[in-house]
């Protein structure tokens, strides 16, 4: 694997982490598309650490891509702990910002993929209004009937585009994307579920009798909530597991101290 592609990458568990900055994360995107070189992206949480360690096929896919990072508070601090360098982690809405502003500053044509029609047409609105340089050059839906799968990817390949925005949940993007990468002729993959999610609620309008009162507001919370309770169940394994592979670190430490002596 390229160093200059996997940058700063330490083993983590059964997986890696790449300890970069959002900055760093951005430019390594940014040389990615100057290159043309087809790469996905991983957001590494809790949630897909536990599946890593459940699903041999799914850690080959995740451990062969160039960068992943922590996406979630616990895995950052899972990381501190075993002595990795992460700065901070980066969520999946902080990247998609950065990388739609990079987007927007660079005149940039990205791809959306995954979601039913509404859900994406709200979240063509809301790049094309928060967005205005960013060219979207398509999009596409997560169901298509099979005889028109080709044509679809086709479609994909022919855009031009520099970023494809995968609106699929983890890790059915990972395995959809791994089995796809070759045909899709995009330089950049990223995950981009709950980020649209939000750009979708935001111009999602309530009932007429709702609006501006406080059902507008906490129904637009649950939205926002409904995404993370997935995320939670799997905390107890992770938690599990970080300390085992706490203790297995602090037990190679002593031993390394024991022979230094």
């Amino acid at each position: 694997m390229n160093p200059n592609l996997s940058p700063k990458r330490h083993p983590f568990y059964l997986t890696y982490l790449n300890a970069v900055t959002m900055q760093e994360l951005i430019d390594w995107a940014s040389a990615c598309i100057q290159q043309r070189t087809a790469v996905q992206h991983i957001m590494a949480s809790a949630e897909l650490i536990v599946k890593l360690q459940q699903n041999a096929a799914l850690r080959d896919i995740v451990n062969a891509c160039p960068i992943i990072t922590a996406s979630d508070r616990a895995v950052m601090i899972a990381s501190r702990l075993l002595g990795i360098p992460v700065p901070a982690y980066i969520s999946q809405a902080e990247l998609v910002h950065n990388l739609l502003t990079l987007a927007n500053q660079r005149r940039y044509r990205i791809f959306l993929v995954g979601g039913d029609p509404e859900t994406l047409q709200r979240v063509e609105i809301y790049i094309r209004l928060f967005y205005p340089y960013v060219q979207v050059s398509g999009i596409l839906p997560s169901w298509i009937h099979p005889h028109e799968e080709t044509d679809a990817w086709r479609k994909v390949a022919s855009s031009g585009a520099d970023m494809l925005f995968v609106s699929l949940p983890s890790p059915i993007r990972e395995y959809w994307l791994h089995s796809r990468m070759d045909q899709l002729n995009v330089p950049l993959c990223v995950g981009s579920d709950r980020a649209f999610a939000q750009y979708a609620a935001f111009t999602r309008q309530a009932p007429s009798w709702m609006q501006g009162t406080v059902l507008e507001r906490w129904t637009a919370r649950l939205r926002r909530n409904r995404i993370n309770t997935r995320a939670l169940r799997s905390y107890p394994a992770f938690v599990i597991s970080m300390l085992r592979g706490w203790r297995h670190h602090r037990k190679e430490q002593s031993i390394r101290m024991r022979k230094e002596d």
